[in-house]
């Protein structure tokens, strides 16, 4: 059963297509299509558009997602599954307008997958993710919050549960319920670690969220009394977004909804979604994995090593054959740690991000690809993709201002003949402009932004092999 896994330029967000199918008579027949997030907070145009589009660069970019989708699911319109690995906004706001038209979902939808609550699904007062899971009236079954399994849960999604053919399984998830009041002992993770580490920043939640009373006719909060203290301690910046609301009621829930975003920021990341895609059995016994990190951080890298010791357990699908990583959090520092890197050894790593500003820098920075990088160098055996089955490529990354040595800005590394040893594939891909003018010795030249999508077949001809180029410039197997 050979895999697709196709990892979307979204610009500074996140979308991963997986679909398992068969050939039959000579033609592909697909089994499962899943779904996981769609998202953006700034667009970046793709870099060999498919779908048209107003010469805006995120109208082109929905557009180009809306094209590639049909084709992918033209014999069968069916996502079996639509999951959003948390509730960050680039993760989640486009898929309104990438699945939906008119109305109704542009395919038939079986399953909604999430974590922490409904109403975390609100940025910018949009409701549409959060009735989504609420109604359900636009799915098959209806949705679910996925919690930290307890060992790997296999997905029944067009992958088979058992066996020696491809699997989905979810690894990590959701240690606890974002509403202090819904927590359950058998999600408190695995270690007492864990526990505080997530139970601090809850409380956070539960403290802020408490001190704020809206109108008794505010259906989320029954009961409660105005306050005309609510803008006590809010920003000038958040309070004039507030004030801008046309009721105290409505300024009191947006002041909820500010907090419950702000507050957000400390534990979302840590609830992700994190899935593992198992290969089929190759004739050695070995299998291919990807490991789907979503913004997991570094405490749950070190949760799942913790509990699972070794990357190349049975439950994890034994050894494998070729790890590929889609990298976590986009690239930024709170992830992807040097033994975490050790601990999975990968081949290929995938990261997903654009040129928006990322606390004070851009991602993914020049020092922690390197730091990446220096710890992936010191695997012994050192794993290897196979540079025959990739497209030549080169990688984008923010360098940062090093004294005496020119000015920061985007850069690429490896854009020569062939693939650099690394095995590093960005979404974004810098254009570099023509100078207008002399620059300094050590300047990192002016560049467009640009999104590619890469496509990541496992299993095809046969389990073990695989293939990755670049979405469009190969017709599918």
């Amino acid at each position: 059963m050979p895999v697709d896994v196709v990892f979307f330029n979204v610009g500074q967000g996140d979308c991963t297509f997986i679909q398992s199918w068969t050939v039959e008579s000579g033609a592909r027949k697909v089994l499962g299509s899943v779904l996981l997030d769609c998202g953006s907070t700034k667009a970046s145009r793709p870099l060999s558009p498919s779908g048209g589009g107003s010469g805006d660069g995120k109208e082109e970019m929905v557009a180009h997602l809306r094209v590639e989708l049909d084709k992918l699911l033209k014999s069968r319109p069916r996502l079996d599954c639509l999951m959003v690995s948390h509730p960050d906004e680039d993760h989640f706001n486009l898929i309104e307008e990438v699945l939906w038209k008119d109305g109704k979902s542009r395919y038939q939808i079986d399953r909604f997958l999430y974590t922490a609550e409904p109403g975390h699904y609100r940025e910018g007062g949009r409701d549409f993710v959060r009735n989504l899971i609420e109604k359900s009236t636009n799915l098959t079954n209806a949705s679910e919050r996925c919690y930290y399994p307890v060992s790997p849960r296999p997905f029944d999604i067009g992958f088979g549960r058992a066996g020696d053919g491809a699997r989905l399984l979810l690894v990590s998830a959701q240690l606890l319920s974002p509403t202090p009041d819904l927590w359950f002992t058998r999600h408190y993770g695995v270690n007492e670690r864990e526990r505080e580490y997530v139970k601090q920043r809850e409380a956070a939640v539960r403290e802020r969220v408490a001190a704020i009373r809206l109108d008794p006719s505010d259906p989320d909060h029954p009961g409660a009394k105005p306050d005309r203290s609510w803008a006590k301690g809010i920003t000038v910046k958040v309070r004039a977004q507030i004030e801008g609301a046309p009721s105290e009621v409505e300024r009191l829930r947006k002041l909820a909804d500010q907090v419950l975003v702000d507050d957000k920021g400390r534990w979302s990341n840590s609830i992700s979604i994190v899935l593992l895609l198992l290969g089929a059995k190759a004739s050695d016994g070995k299998r291919q994995k990807v490991w789907l990190m979503a913004d997991a951080i570094e405490e749950n890298e070190t949760t799942i090593a913790e509990q699972y010791k070794k990357a190349d357990l049975p439950e994890l699908g034994g050894e494998a054959r070729n790890v590929w990583l889609k990298v976590g959090h986009h690239g930024s520092k709170t992830s992807t740690s040097g033994p975490w890197i050790k601990w999975l050894a990968p081949g290929g790593m995938f990261i997903s991000s654009g040129t928006k500003l990322f606390n004070g820098s851009y991602i993914p920075s020049s020092s922690h690809v390197d730091a990446i990088l220096a710890a992936w160098r010191g695997i012994s055996p050192k794993p290897a993709i196979g540079r025959s089955d990739t497209e030549p490529h080169c990688y984008a990354y923010y360098q940062e201002r090093v004294k005496g040595k020119g000015r920061s800005g985007f850069a690429m590394k490896g854009a020569g003949a062939k693939p650099d040893d690394e095995s590093v594939f960005t979404s974004l891909f810098l254009k570099e402009r023509k100078a207008t003018k002399a620059t300094r010795t050590g300047d990192i030249p002016a560049v467009d932004e640009f999104g590619r999508d890469w496509h990541l077949t496992l299993d095809h001809p046969k389990p073990g092999d695989y293939r990755l180029r670049l979405l469009g410039e190969h017709p599918l197997p």
